[in-house]
This record gives structure tokens, sequence and C-alpha cells, in this order.
């Protein structure tokens, strides 16, 4: 018989019993209990009825709440703003003075020579008539000289007229100067805006700020020419809050913005919405965002079924038909496409049902 060495018989023990351990082990584990499949129930897909109703196609984009009436303001010469009188905000009324230019002062102290020189010039002129009406009433038609000495009166005033008039042409130039260094209200409003300071360069004819009656106000939408192709004056839309507080109200749109290529550009390119009643009483305020609702088109009494249930393939569009227990597919004709309902023109009848994808 051949014996081993008892190391060799030790470790082939260990071996053995680690596995008889390890399958002993595995065989205790449970085995993971399957996935379900599912129940028919689940498998099944959601179906819509072909409804009759009304369909609308709705288009939407932000604006926010403006004056209806607003006026740019400007000065009419170049300059350096000398002062501002009034704030954002300030209720202003026609004629009132905005802010002025530097050189105004010197402007007022020429005014006021010139007026005190036509003042003189209109004294001569008086002196002049004085003198004409005394030797027409002092001096005898047979004087010597006579008819001479009356013309030279007669030139002595007209010259004394002239020097008048050529005072008040200067006078009304140098107030017309002074009108151009002031930045005068043009109507009677609230300044909701005024982007300039003092020692500030301003330029002729530039837009500094605005001047608007808040008790009447609208909105304004600065859109794109996808959107403005799509709308037109007189159509009805709704105005709700884009966030916060507000209430939903009606309005249409009242005014396009101005084709720029057949005026030359420079026009106010918003599209204005009117109100039916007070932005005020729905809870917004002058400058609040809003989000505009306009309706494209409404029909009544129409076939509708949901957006979801339609289905296109390279072009075609149809939906599934459930027919008794067996499916179809039926192309259909679509019309006014809603948020939730599209009108069916031809291809399905009321009642019948079709399947979600």
């Amino acid at each position: 018989m051949k014996y081993f060495p008892l190391k060799i018989c030790v470790w082939a023990i260990l071996i053995a019993g680690f596995i008889l351990s390890s399958c002993s082990g595995a065989a205790s584990k449970e085995e993971p209990t399957p996935t379900p499949l599912p129940t028919v129930a689940a498998l099944a897909k959601p179906t819509y009825p072909v409804q009759r109703g009304e369909v609308v196609e709705l288009l939407t984009f932000n604006g926010r709440i403006a004056p209806i009436n607003e006026t740019e303001i400007f000065f009419r010469t170049n300059g350096r703003v000398r002062k501002i009188y009034v704030e954002e905000g300030d209720t202003i009324k026609t004629g009132q003075v905005i802010a002025d230019l530097e050189g105004i002062d010197d402007l007022q102290r020429q005014v006021a020579l010139q007026q005190l020189n036509l003042q003189r010039v209109q004294i001569y002129a008086d002196i002049a008539q004085l003198n004409y009406d005394f030797f027409l009433d002092t001096t005898p038609t047979w004087t010597k000289g006579y008819d001479k000495q009356v013309a030279i009166q007669k030139y002595e005033l007209e010259l004394a007229n002239i020097t008048i008039q050529e005072a008040s042409l200067g006078l009304d130039e140098l107030q017309h100067v002074i009108s151009d260094t002031l930045l005068l209200a043009p109507v009677d409003g609230e300044m909701i805006s005024l982007d300039v300071g003092e020692g500030v360069e301003v330029q002729a004819f530039k837009s500094i700020g605005v001047v608007a009656d808040i008790t009447r106000l609208e909105v304004s939408a600065d859109v794109n020419s996808e959107i403005t192709n799509k709308i037109a004056v007189g159509m009805e839309a709704t105005i709700g809050p884009v966030s916060g507080m507000g209430s939903e109200f009606s309005g249409s749109i009242r005014r396009m913005p101005f084709d720029l290529r057949s005026t030359g550009g420079g026009e106010d390119r918003a599209v204005r919405v009117a109100l039916n009643g007070s932005a005020a009483g729905a809870g917004y305020k002058l400058g609040n965002f809003v989000k505009v609702t306009v309706i494209l088109q409404r029909k009544e009494d129409t076939l509708w079924v949901p957006p979801q249930a339609i289905r296109t393939f390279e072009g075609r569009q149809f939906v599934v038909l459930q027919d008794g227990s067996a499916q179809r597919r039926v192309d259909v004709k679509l019309g006014i496409l809603g948020e939730d309902r599209v009108e069916i023109l031809s291809g399905l009848t009321e009642g019948q049902i079709v399947v979600s994808p």
C-alpha cells in the first residue's frame, strides 16, 4: 500500500470541505421570482371616440401693458444737458420744461437785450409817426417844398417801421434758438422714461424719453413675421398673466405693425391689442408682462379627435380605427389644428373609435 504525506492529506481534506460548503450554500439560495408578463388590460392602448363639437385654433405670444398714446421727447439741437426738472413717474402738463441745455443763460440775456432794442425802435417809430401827423396838422399845403417835406416824413416813418420789423425778426430768431435748447412736455401725461442726465451730450431729434397718458392702457407686443402673417386687425384675443397675479380678460387686435418696406422704416413695429375693460381692474399695472392668445379660426359642430390620435408616416396622415375586434388604418384629411382638438374633414364618422399610438 502506498502512503501519502500528512501535509498533502490535510490540504485535500480542507479543499473538499470548502467545495462541499459552497455547493450547500448555493443550493440553499432561493431562485429569483420571475417578472410577471403584463396582463391584456395593461397592454391595451387608449382609445378615443370621434366626436362632434367646436374646434378652435389659437396663437399665443407675449406682450406688455403699455399706454395707448406714447410720445417720444427729444431736443431739436445738439448740446449738453444743463438741468433736468422732472423725474420718471412725475405727472407733467403740456409745455412744462423737462430739461434745458447749456448756453441758455446767455441766450436769455440776448433776448432781454433784443426786447429792449425792440422797445427803443418802437419809440422811434412812434416819434416818426407823431412828427408826420404834426407836420400835416401845422404846415399849410401851399408852403414851399410841402410835397417834398411830406415825402421825407413818410420815408422816416417807413424806415422806423422797417427797424421794428428787423428787431422783431431778431427777437423771434433768438426765441426759436431758445426753444430748441428747452425740452418741453408735448402732451399731458406721465414721464414714464427719461434716459438722460445732467452734463450728458445729446443729439438733435434723438429720443431721450417718453411721455404717456397712463389712464388709457393696452397691450404692446413685439413679434416676428411668422406671427404677424397669421393675425389681422379685429381678431379676438384673450389676455392673461405670464406669471404672478392678474386675471384673464378679453380684447382684440387693434393695430398691426407698419410695413417697413413701404414706409421706409422708423415706424412702430409693435402689435397693439385693445382691451375690453380696465387693465387695473383685472389686476395689471403699466409695464406688466402678459400672455396674449389670439383666436385664428373657430368652427362649430365639426368632427374632431385629440391630436395624439393622429399618426403621420411619409407625409400620410391616418388613424388606427377600432373595427370590432380588428383594427385598420384609415387616411384622414385634417382641418383646424387646435391645442386639444383636431378637426377631421374626411375619413371618419361620428362615434367611431380610434386607437392611440
